[in-house]
């Protein structure tokens, strides 16, 4: 079995995968790590004080016009 490496290419992914608010649990299965290691990570974006994306700037303008989230701020703007 091979060994995989947190190189700083795969710190930056797990980075913007806390940011856009994946969980511990799905960043490790998107990146082939343990829970315990990614969750070790996020802890650590969590003392730096790393921010997260605002979620509904994450969402498409179609799924706001279809009102998926409920957000009807983001679904009065799309229908201007």
């Amino acid at each position: 079995m091979a060994v995989k490496y947190l190189t700083p290419e795969i710190k930056q992914q797990a980075l913007e995968l806390y940011k856009a608010h994946f969980t511990s649990l799905e960043t490790a299965s998107l990146l082939g790590f343990s829970y315990v290691t990614i969750r070790t990570i996020f802890r650590g974006f969590e003392d730096r004080g790393v921010e997260k994306y605002d979620r509904f700037s994450l969402m498409t303008d179609e799924l706001a016009r279809e009102g998926i989230y409920g957000d009807a701020e983001k679904q009065a703007a799309c229908q201007r």
